[in-house]
């Protein structure tokens, strides 16, 4: 997924040079190339977790890549450029689905009762 999202901004930057001379989207494009990328990765994550049958793989889903968006944003912000984002970002996203999985196990309640 990380590779997915990587491309997902490279293609963004390229787009925006093209377009508005700039590599930054700032205001309405690249608000909604954010919320793609977002969607996309909580689809792709949903995805996964169905095929471990995972209970309400969509709530988790979205917990996990908001958490590792918040994370990232709180206290990589200014590693991302780094080299070590490659293996620190991949890791916290393992970190978070295992964290979004046992809420959701934990303090959703069952459909079936």
């Amino acid at each position: 997924m990380l590779i997915l999202v990587s491309k997902v901004t490279s293609l963004q930057e390229t787009q925006c040079g093209s377009v508005r001379g700039t590599s930054s989207c700032g205001g309405g494009p690249g608000f909604l190339l954010l919320v793609a990328t977002f969607a996309l990765c909580v689809l792709l994550g949903a995805q996964l977790l169905k095929a471990f049958t995972i209970p309400d793989p969509g709530s988790s889903s979205f917990l996990a890549v908001g958490l590792v968006a918040v994370v990232a944003l709180l206290f990589l912000i200014n590693l991302l450029d780094h080299w070590s984002t490659l293996i620190i970002v991949p890791l916290l996203s393992v970190g978070a689905y295992l964290a979004s999985v046992w809420v959701t196990k934990t303090f959703v309640d069952p459909a079936d009762e």
